[in-house]
């Protein structure tokens, strides 16, 4: 198993937030560098050291990159969510996309029910595709 680890640039608790809010999220943890030992990590104790949640028996970690690191948003990297429903996976895309870059709208395809990609305001790539019911696979 692979747990998604992201990085951001002082709006972790933020992204975080908002990601637990569109996946349901009930237990969502953000830990500041002021709660951590005094002396380790940032010297901006603001930024968050370590943040997580869980879904559907996966999890998403992520924290902010030290204050004086250079920062890129997450490049060359998708994180797919596959929904048991159309519906449903149209809905969190376009939540998803909010204040963001729709790249490929929500539409059926030749394995899919529904499949659709967007860059949220935070630079994560989502893919959110549909099982298909017949196959129970979200992707050939």
């Amino acid at each position: 198993m692979f747990t998604p680890y992201l990085t951001f640039d002082g709006n972790c608790a933020e992204a975080m937030t908002f990601y637990a809010e569109v996946f349901g999220a009930q237990d969502l943890m953000i830990l500041r560098y002021a709660e951590g030992p005094s002396g380790v990590g940032d010297p901006n104790r603001d930024r968050v050291m370590h943040a997580r949640f869980s879904h559907r028996g996966g999890v998403l970690m992520a924290r902010d990159v030290p204050s004086d690191a250079p920062f890129h948003a997450q490049q060359s990297v998708s994180l797919f969510v596959p929904e048991e429903d159309a519906e449903t996976g149209r809905a969190m895309l376009q939540r998803l996309a909010q204040g963001g870059v729709l790249l490929m709208p929500y539409e059926r395809t030749g394995w899919s029910p529904g499949l659709g990609v967007c860059r949220d305001r935070f630079g994560t790539t989502w893919m959110v595709g549909a099982t298909d019911p017949a196959t129970e696979r979200d992707l050939p």
